[in-house]
């Protein structure tokens, strides 16, 4: 959810342990030995865990999450599969709060489903998210009315994964359902989006692989799936790394088009090449783009691999018509244009522990980027 992105991205950079815990309270400090973050455990007493942490200009900042206790159990009847019941109540999130200091709260309410055939129980799925301007995340993981010794609860009993899921995004006054349902036999999850007119039956049919890739997806415009009816076809296949190889892309006039792409180990992109539609077949090549990244033992040694420094696009005849290279942590003179000493006493960096002898950082300080016939124009970023 956004206020997750929000905590990370506000949270300075944290030792990758505690700093301290005492009793309910569990302390991370930054590198000038802030509290950073500070989780405070007050479950067993009042169903409530504080976050705090700093906000970029310092100010503490406070996420209070309140919990209620349920009862807990699953009631998929699939043949060799245990229940679960819980033995006693569970403490599930039901509203989680931002406190910024002032009286601008914002308040994110959480409901769960209930149990199909057991009154007062909760499978522990998400059933509702109500966010601070009243409208709503609904979802609903079997066709209504519960059967479940039909649908099992929306689940494959093979693997135990959903087999039929509903979305609900209500604004507080407009309420818009996505249905997505999946067929075991043919490996295909069909998406039915809102109906608007004036395509008020269109929808998409996702076949993905026995490894679970996406093989392809059809956009239709009719429930009627036939070729009369296709909008548009995009077909997928794999490299052996288990990373994208190829992009088909089929128009309802049958014109194609492909997108080729490889990929390293990691899944960092090293190259793509975009060819034009064509009648019936795919069409020549419009350009080829290939990325470089940083790649020394130092760097690598840091988890640091997808930094690029090299970026080059070519037309179809290999020729370079646009080119960008960016170089990381110089700090000195030429390229940076600093003294060769570096600078000391910022404020708020830690100059004894991470000072300028540290260079491994990640940081670009000298990009450039050139295009135009001959690299005639150039424009230095920094």
């Amino acid at each position: 959810m956004g206020w997750e992105t929000s905590l990370r991205s506000l949270t300075p950079t944290a030792t990758t342990s505690p700093a301290s815990v005492a009793s309910n309270v569990t302390t991370w400090t930054d590198t000038l030995n802030r509290a950073a973050v500070t989780i405070t455990d007050n479950r067993a007493t009042n169903q409530t865990m504080l976050y705090q942490f700093l906000a970029e200009n310092g100010t503490p900042l406070t996420v209070q999450v309140n919990y209620t206790a349920y009862n807990i159990k699953t009631n998929f009847q699939c043949v060799g599969l245990t229940e679960y019941t819980s033995t006693g109540t569970f403490l599930l999130p039901t509203q989680v709060t931002f406190l910024p200091g002032d009286s601008h709260q914002l308040i994110y309410s959480i409901s769960y489903e209930d149990t199909a055939g057991f009154s007062g129980f909760k499978t522990g799925r998400i059933s509702q998210i109500t966010l601070p301007t009243g409208g709503s995340y609904q979802y609903q993981y079997y066709a209504a009315p519960a059967n479940p010794s039909v649908d099992h609860g929306g689940i494959s009993c093979s693997d135990g994964s959903y087999t039929y899921l509903t979305k609900t995004i209500n604004d507080g006054t407009t309420a818009n359902i996505w249905a997505f349902t999946r067929n075991l036999s043919t490996n295909k999850t069909t998406e039915t989006p809102p109906s608007v007119a004036p395509d008020t039956d269109a929808h998409a049919v996702y076949t993905f692989s026995g490894s679970g890739q996406q093989a392809s997806v059809v956009f239709y415009s009719s429930t009627t799936e036939d070729s009369a009816h296709t909008l548009k076809t995009i077909n997928t296949t794999w490299a052996p790394n288990g990373t994208p190889a190829t992009q088909v892309t089929i128009l309802d006039n049958d014109k194609r088009s492909q997108v080729s792409t490889s990929f390293d180990a990691n899944g960092v992109l090293q190259s793509q090449s975009e060819y034009d539609y064509g009648a019936g077949a795919v069409g020549p090549l419009i350009r080829t783009t290939t990325f470089t990244y940083l790649n020394s033992s130092a760097y690598l040694a840091k988890n640091i691999i997808n930094h690029l420094t090299q970026q080059k696009v070519m037309d179809a005849s290999g020729n370079i018509v646009a080119r960008t290279d960016i170089a990381y942590d110089c700090y000195t003179s030429p390229c940076a244009g600093l003294a060769s000493s570096g600078y000391t006493g910022v404020t708020h960096h830690d100059d004894a522990n991470y000072g300028t002898a540290n260079t491994v950082r990640g940081n670009p300080t000298a990009p450039a980027v050139e295009e135009g016939a001959g690299f005639g124009d150039r424009l230095d970023l920094l």
